[in-house]
């Protein structure tokens, strides 16, 4: 049973509740939750990062194992399928570092479907890659992989975290702005 020493019903109160458990949309509580699953960090992380990291290292020891399946429509992901294939990977003794694998894997496929969908529909034409998830070489370069067919941009003089996401969304606002501008 994963986290059987944890306070589990607490956190489950306290989700319920709302209580100190604010709903995020950030990757990074992703791999905070998988690594928890196969015992990396599950109690605590020592620097910022530190789970995520750890899974990444431990997944490139698994190339080539295949990906939990992506399903859905792509329009928002959902982790919910993926935690249950990552309880039936551990009961049947599957190793840690092709369930690390997998979700990466996973996680890529998600991101690119959407990413996919919005440059053939021409509600983008490009793809940019940053956040703090895209400091992760493995996903990165998974992502950039299932995006072959679609022009993608990279971050190179802004940090892929937090600095390129407030960039990013910068120079959104400034297009949207102008577009508004334009056709007033």
């Amino acid at each position: 049973m994963l986290f059987a020493d944890n306070p589990r019903d607490a956190v489950r109160l306290a989700a319920v509740r709302g209580f100190n458990a604010p709903l995020s949309s950030s990757a990074g509580r992703l791999f905070d939750a998988i690594a928890a699953c196969l015992g990396i960090c599950d109690r605590a992380q020592t620097y910022e990062g530190e789970a995520a990291m750890r899974l990444e290292a431990l997944a490139q020891r698994a190339r080539s194992v295949r990906a939990y399946p992506c399903p859905g429509d792509g329009a928002e992901i959902d982790p919910s399928p993926v935690f249950a294939n990552v309880l039936t990977d551990l009961g049947a003794g599957s190793p840690p570092e092709a369930i690390a694998w997998r979700f990466h894997a996973w996680l890529a496929n998600a991101f690119a479907l959407r990413a996919r969908q919005l440059v053939r529909s021409g509600e983008a034409q490009a793809v940019v890659l940053s956040g703090g998830c895209f400091q992760n070489a493995l996903l990165l370069e998974l992502v950039q992989e299932a995006l072959r067919e679609v022009p993608v941009m990279l971050h190179r003089t802004t940090p892929a975290n937090d600095g390129g996401l407030a960039l990013g969304q910068a120079a959104i606002a400034a297009a949207r702005q102008i577009r508004t501008a334009e056709s007033n």
